[in-house]
């Protein structure tokens, strides 16, 4: 696709001028890109499945984030900008300006005080709605629906269902996504007050039911189990990795501790002007803890575990994700997620 890009004027001329708009900001390198085109397959289907105005209407409209192998624990960077543009050849497609972390503009958790966070057990739970719901997303290609079905048979609240797009023939990880409640991570069995005995048995349902789902990732291929949630303005995810039943379940078992620390890392920077956009916390199979991953601020800037975890620009792989859904792309109803 990037001949699409040499061969039309105005599409150079918009790129090179967006890249001289974001070359002084906070990204290592900056580039152009067409993430999209008209282009089909032998069997006649778009080679990337997308409604191109709904994919600008998106972009405009949030940010999307750059992901190493589609893997929501792995940034790379930021879609600055896009816009679609006609080859000479009649080829419509969308050229979009990228923003890539590089080493030397990340902090880190250890120098902001904020790797070993200490936060106590929650004891109080609001009432849960009775509109209470769980997401789950996959990338259907990836995940057979039978599977979910399982999942969903058993969840103790009602399941809402939501396509993921990697945009890749082939992809290295199983990624799951399950959205709930931010109470529902913090629910450990010392929570005491309640309002309705229904309630602690809806936060109790979803606990065990997360065990299940934890106990099932068994099944997958190189599973990544991402557990999302909001609070506080920021999007908040937990990821378990790989089929060790054993690690998996001390990562559940470890699940609220690590939500009320992430709670605790978000105020902390809210309280010193530098609030989080998103904050993703990854379980360690050897040490058996949970850490805080990377955190990606309101004005795009990366914190992360260690500078190492953002790649340099010359290790960045040929396929990137957007980190897309489906309703990303006009293809069906947007979930939350």
């Amino acid at each position: 696709m990037s001949q699409l890009l040499a061969d039309t004027i105005e599409a150079q001329q918009w790129a090179q001028e967006s890249i001289a708009r974001h070359r002084e900001g906070i990204y290592g390198e900056v580039v152009s890109g067409v993430i999209w085109s008209d282009a089909r397959g032998a069997d006649g289907q778009l080679l990337v499945e997308a409604d191109p105005d709904a994919l600008l209407k998106v972009l405009e409209q949030r940010s999307m984030p750059l992901l190493r192998d589609h893997d929501p624990g792995r940034p790379i960077g930021h879609v600055l900008d896009a816009a679609r543009f006609q080859s000479p050849q009649g080829q419509h497609f969308v050229v979009a300006v990228l923003g890539y972390y590089t080493r030397a503009t990340v902090q880190t958790f250890d120098e902001l005080g904020l790797s070993e966070v200490v936060a106590p057990p929650v004891h109080e739970l609001p009432e849960p709605s009775a509109h209470l719901l769980i997401e789950i997303a996959t990338d259907p290609r990836d995940v057979p629906e039978a599977w979910i079905d399982e999942l969903a048979a058993q969840a103790p609240l009602p399941v809402v269902r939501t396509s993921l797009s990697h945009n890749a023939a082939d992809t290295a990880h199983d990624l799951i996504k399950v959205g709930l409640i931010f109470a529902a991570l913090v629910w450990n069995p010392f929570v005491k007050a309640f309002a309705t005995e229904a309630g602690k048995a809806a936060y109790a349902g979803v606990h065990a039911w997360l065990k299940d789902v934890v106990g099932r990732l068994r099944d997958r291929r190189s599973p990544v189990l991402s557990i999302e949630s909001h609070h506080d303005g920021c999007h908040v995810a937990f990821l378990i990795r790989g089929v060790d039943v054993t690690s998996n379940y001390a990562a559940h078992e470890g699940l609220a501790l690590a939500a009320t620390q992430a709670a605790k890392v978000i105020a902390t920077l809210k309280d010193r002007s530098m609030p989080a956009a998103r904050l993703v916390y990854e379980f360690d199979r050897d040490a058996h803890r949970w850490y805080p991953s990377f955190a990606v601020l309101d004005n795009h800037r990366i914190i992360a575990s260690t500078p190492t975890l953002i790649a340099a620009a010359a290790e960045l792989p040929d396929g990137l994700s957007l980190g897309m859904r489906r309703s990303d792309m006009g293809n069906e109803p947007r979930g939350r997620l």
